[in-house]
């Protein structure tokens, strides 16, 4: 992934849309009725700073998942260096519309 605007929590935020998609393949139901949303950042440390340019490698792991809390880790490396890491969570919300993942 193309760092792009080089913005810190650019890379924050997609290692949790790589979750959220994550979530979605692992309950197909949460693509059409429900999607996730989420609901708690833990530990997060910004490490190394990401520059336009800059490719980012996103690992993400699920830790647990109880009733419909999903548990987090993600990580962002750029090159072999971590640029971020961060533990959330998010839970599945009921969904009015069909907008997707954000």
């Amino acid at each position: 992934l193309d760092a792009g605007g080089g913005h810190r929590h650019l890379a924050r935020d997609e290692v949790q849309r790589a979750a959220f998609a994550l979530v979605v393949e692992q309950n197909p139901a949460a693509g059409e009725q429900s999607i996730p949303v989420l609901t708690r950042i833990k530990n997060a440390k910004f490490k190394k700073v990401v520059k336009p340019g800059d490719t980012m490698r996103i690992q993400v792991s699920l830790a647990d998942n109880i009733g419909s809390a999903w548990f987090f880790k993600g990580k962002v490396l750029v090159g072999d260096k971590t640029a971020v890491k961060v533990d959330f969570s998010c839970a599945l919300a009921q969904s009015d519309t069909h907008a997707g993942i954000p």
